[in-house]
């Protein structure tokens, strides 16, 4: 169960801001582990790579005499592009380097009838390997990408990046980076808020939110709940509200249950 507080009565000293470092620490933690087991996975194809490339080339004299027309060519070419493509999006995040195909493409334009199905036999399983460690990173890449995409969204002037040696990291549009100290306190109580998500859209988890409205502006607290639901479509978070916010409520007021005071019946109760 993981527990938020929207109380922000006062200005956040630099000891109270030590939450949402720790959350920022375990966002960049959780990534980085993520991108290992990814890792992991493309190194466990390894041996299958080359046990693949051993019998592809035991077989090319089988395809001996064959003629090799250019879609052949192209839609090899294609294929690696559009893996080198997803790596540069990776890359991004530095969850992975970018995948130079200019030299690969090269050599597969001008191979031979008779040479092209060596080069098919030994750039395949290449191909298979970065298609699937690509795979193997595309859920971190795209919780990353969600998670900078929603809190960009809420900010002005100002960016969250996300860098896997970094962390998350807020910058200015000049490029500055801004520590977390100085952000207004709603900035903050949202970059916590979805720091905590991140890490734990993973898991069954309930978020229980106490007056989320706190140093939210009206905008934020109309479109808050749409986005936390966003952010966790398809995981198993659930998250449960008490709030004063007419702004928060009024577009889920199928889901409100409303608490009331008990009142006392009788003398002796």
């Amino acid at each position: 169960m993981a527990v938020a507080s929207g109380r922000r009565h006062a200005p956040i000293s630099s000891k109270e801001t030590s939450p949402l470092e720790t959350a920022l620490r375990r966002a960049s933690e959780w990534a980085t582990q993520q991108v290992l087991r990814g890792s992991n996975k493309g190194e466990q194809d390894v041996n299958a790579v080359y046990t693949d490339v051993l019998s592809r080339i035991a077989d090319t004299g089988r395809h001996a005499g064959h003629r090799v027309d250019d879609l052949n060519k192209e839609a090899l070419i294609h294929e690696l592009d559009e893996q080198a493509k997803r790596s540069v999006a990776f890359s991004r995040y530095d969850l992975i380097s970018p995948i130079d195909i200019d030299k690969l493409t090269e050599p597969i334009r001008r191979a031979t009838d008779d040479a092209y199905p060596m080069l098919v036999n030994v750039i395949t399983p290449y191909v298979d390997s970065l298609r699937a460690r690509l795979n193997a990173l595309q859920h971190v890449h795209d919780a990353i990408d969600t998670f900078c995409g929603i809190v960009n969204s809420f900010y002005k002037n100002k960016r969250l990046t996300f860098s896997l040696r970094k962390g998350p990291t807020v910058t200015t549009p000049q490029g500055g980076t801004l520590p977390a100290s100085v952000l207004s306190s709603g900035e903050r109580q949202l970059l916590l808020l979805f720091c905590n998500i991140l890490v734990a859209k993973d898991r069954n988890s309930i978020f229980i939110i106490d007056e989320p409205e706190l140093s939210l502006n009206v905008k934020w607290q109309r479109n808050l709940v749409r986005t936390l639901l966003d952010f966790t479509r398809g995981s198993h978070v659930q998250f449960l509200l008490a709030t004063h916010s007419i702004e928060l409520l009024a577009r889920h007021k199928d889901h409100v249950a409303k608490l009331e005071e008990n009142e006392l019946v009788g003398a002796d109760r």
